[in-house]
């Protein structure tokens, strides 16, 4: 089995472009069991890119990644899976601002 991992296919995913991804798909964000709208994005540091894991699937006969995160108030956890996060911020480049480092 695969351990945790930051790495996929090469590429590593920044806190700045997950949160990029989540506020502009994921709206409002909403936890569907306490309806808070705080999560926390698991990392080893605030310099390290974001921590993931594997979600035991396969796309293309390569692991899948997963983004976990879960709800401050009830930690309710949810999982978005990398390649379509990575798919997106591929299609939605970043405009400058420095959150696609």
């Amino acid at each position: 089995m695969i351990e945790d991992s930051e790495t996929y296919l090469g590429r590593t995913l920044s806190f700045g472009d997950a949160v990029r991804f989540l506020e502009t798909v994921c709206q409002p964000g909403v936890c569907p069991i306490c309806n808070a709208k705080s999560w926390q994005i698991p990392m080893q540091s605030a310099e390290s890119p974001v921590s993931l894991v594997q979600s035991g699937l396969t796309f293309h006969s390569v692991p899948e990644l997963e983004l976990k995160m879960f709800c401050n108030k009830c930690g309710f956890l949810r999982s978005h899976s990398l390649s379509f996060i990575f798919n997106w911020l591929d299609q939605n480049p970043a405009d400058g601002d420095g959150s696609n480092e």
